[in-house]
């Protein structure tokens, strides 16, 4: 078991695999886990603003990597830079 991740670490991590990779490889769970940060994010945060936004980041990430197994490439982008947007926005609140 890999030790626990600080909510500003796993978002950290997460606005990077979403910027460095591939969107073919968010779904590769041996390259990026992207489904693991995205689950775990809103019960790490205590305040309610930032669980708002965590709570969207998670429901924007399930919507990502879905597009992506349905072989909706094309939305998946848009969708992934929607994210970083949303990441960016809490990140900023950390």
């Amino acid at each position: 078991m890999g030790r626990s991740l600080s909510p500003f670490t796993r978002l950290t991590l997460l606005m990077s695999e979403l910027k460095g990779l591939p969107i073919e490889d968010l779904i590769d769970v041996k390259k990026c886990d992207l489904a693991h940060h995205v689950e775990h994010l809103p019960e790490e945060l205590e305040s309610d603003e930032q669980k708002a936004i965590a709570v969207q980041i998670s429901e924007q990430g399930t919507a990502l990597l879905a597009s992506i197994h349905s072989g909706n490439l094309a939305g998946a982008e848009g969708e992934r830079k929607t994210l970083i947007a949303t990441c960016r926005k809490l990140k900023d609140l950390l």
